[in-house]
């Protein structure tokens, strides 16, 4: 009994009270120099197992703070080494309508992304960036 008792407590010793420990990461987010307004930033890390993915989103002024799932509103992330992904999505009416099974028409929507495709990719952003210890800002110009 007591070889059970030490077999389950012993890896509990490296387990925390499950908050995760972050530090905060905000920054801009400019497209040409102009702020970028509902654009999903998401920090997601280069290595498995070394931090914790994050996102925020842009508000009017491009401004962004990072938040882990687990984590508490605009608590940052973990340190680590990150690939930054920024896409925005706009959704619009085609000119079409469509009618379900009970005859109600709704029209038809479609998207179309508002960043340059590249930004928006684990393997193709080339955005990267390592969040410390510390409070962290990182801002990003993106370009045509």
């Amino acid at each position: 009994m007591l070889l059970f008792l030490l077999t389950i407590s012993v890896p509990m010793l490296g387990c925390s009270d499950g908050k995760l420990k972050t530090y905060p990461v905000s920054g801009i987010v400019t497209m040409n120099g102009a702020p970028v307004e509902g654009a999903t930033v998401i920090f997601n890390p280069s290595k498995e197992g070394v931090g914790d993915a994050a996102t925020g989103i842009t508000d009017a002024k491009g401004e962004y703070k990072l938040q882990t799932a687990q984590g508490r509103v605009d608590a940052g992330t973990t340190p680590g080494e990150y690939v930054v992904m920024i896409k925005k999505t706009e959704f619009f009416e085609t000119g079409q309508v469509t009618t379900d099974a009970s005859g109600r028409t709704s029209a038809t929507m479609d998207s179309r992304e508002v960043l340059p495709a590249r930004y928006g990719g684990f393997s193709s952003s080339p955005l990267k960036e390592t969040v410390e210890a510390k409070k962290n800002v990182f801002n990003f110009n993106l370009e045509d």
